[in-house]
């Protein structure tokens, strides 16, 4: 059992929420499995296949918990940034990835990217002349460009990946901003 409150708790509370607002089922009602009972009363060939989709679902959903349960890099609840990902790209094996991001209160010393939830590159603050034109007000604007090339991972081929980037201030994880890609696409 998750206990609640703890970083795997929450994972599985959002992807069981997830999961039950992609099959259209009230967030009222208390499992999946209450939808499987329901549908007892219907054809046994829909209740099979309903009964094999729900198994299947529990078990990828067993998987990510484990999987997250067993990561050393976790990201930590962050601050939201403002930004924008204005590029990313796959070239070959290659991903390519480019924005940028910043706090009105806080400068970024530098960044890392994180593809569903593991660390895979750094990048350094670049100068980005149209955030200093577009926030005038925020003196360090113009230094919240990002831009990483990293390889693409294996298990990335056709299939929605998380990507964070975290900004990093005096040696700290500040803020992040957050977007999924789907490989293979273009």
């Amino acid at each position: 059992m998750v206990r609640p409150g703890t970083l795997r708790g929450m994972v599985s509370f959002h992807i069981r929420r997830f999961v039950k607002r992609l099959l259209r089922i009230s967030l009222l009602e208390e499992s999946i499995n209450t939808l499987a009972a329901r549908c007892a009363t219907g054809s046994e060939s829909l209740r099979q296949r309903l009964e094999t989709d729900i198994l299947s679902l529990h078990q990828r959903i067993d998987l990510l918990e484990e999987s997250l349960h067993g990561s050393d890099v976790k990201i930590p609840e962050l601050e939201r940034a403002y930004g924008y990902f204005h590029r990313i790209d796959e070239e070959g094996g290659t991903l390519i990835i480019m924005g940028w991001m910043f706090l009105p209160h806080r400068e970024f010393n530098s960044f890392e990217l994180y593809i569903d939830q593991s660390k895979v590159a750094e990048s350094t603050v670049l100068e980005i002349d149209y955030t200093r034109t577009a926030y005038p007000h925020i003196a360090h604007a113009r230094y919240s460009g990002f831009s990483f090339t990293t390889h693409k991972p294996p298990s990335a081929a056709g299939v929605m990946i998380d990507i964070c980037v975290v900004g990093i201030s005096r040696g700290k994880k500040v803020a992040k901003i957050e977007t999924w890609h789907r490989t293979g696409i273009y």
